[in-house]
């Protein structure tokens, strides 16, 4: 092989380990025989001469399995980062922008009871008594004994005119955390 073709197999190499490291992917360490044998040692292990396109050392090497983005909920996840955002603009009295981010985050972890109870609260205070009892109910549905699940609701109900069950969730309410002054009070309509 003539000298010429062995430096321009070494460049176009390192040129391949810079652009598969940069680009995240295996580290330059499992490419490190590439190009560093002669023709000979090539060819004992590829059988070929090692500078055939598609036929050589390069081609042969693994190739990475792409990265898949699981979601989560930590703090640098974008569930996360969305779901405090909504909550922000919750608590500062903006619902719909709020309604928006928790149901992106909703979206990213659907089982996510915190995300749900948040979104239901939105949805409430953006008159959406449907959607909201439909959250809260999946809620007491997933865990019998939130207290709150059961209180909002009753609210709910209430506003959309089902006062017996709304009654009964209420009801509920109070059993589970009976040193709640809030769950205490009456609600128009339905005490």
């Amino acid at each position: 092989m003539p000298a010429s073709s062995i430096t321009f197999f070494h460049f176009a190499a390192s040129l391949l380990i810079n652009s598969v490291t940069l680009a995240g992917g295996p580290p330059a360490t499992l490419w490190r025989d590439v190009g560093a044998h002669s023709d000979s040692t090539l060819r004992e292990r590829t059988g070929t001469r090692g500078h055939r396109p598609g036929r050589g050392a390069l081609s042969r090497l693994p190739v990475p399995a792409p990265r898949r983005r699981t979601p989560d909920f930590r703090d640098e996840s974008e569930a996360y980062s969305s779901f405090r955002r909504g909550v922000r603009f919750l608590e500062e009295g903006h619902p719909a922008q709020a309604a928006m981010h928790l149901s992106r985050a909703l979206m990213l972890e659907p089982g996510r009871t915190s995300i749900r109870e948040a979104l239901g609260r939105a949805e409430f205070a953006l008159g959406r008594f449907e959607r909201a009892a439909a959250l809260f109910r999946e809620i007491t549905d997933d865990v019998p004994d939130h207290a709150y699940a059961h209180y909002a609701l009753a609210r709910c109900l209430r506003r959309l005119g089902e006062r017996r069950e709304a009654r009964a969730h209420l009801r509920l309410a109070r059993a589970l955390d009976p040193a709640s002054e809030v769950y205490r009070q009456p609600l128009e309509g339905v005490d």
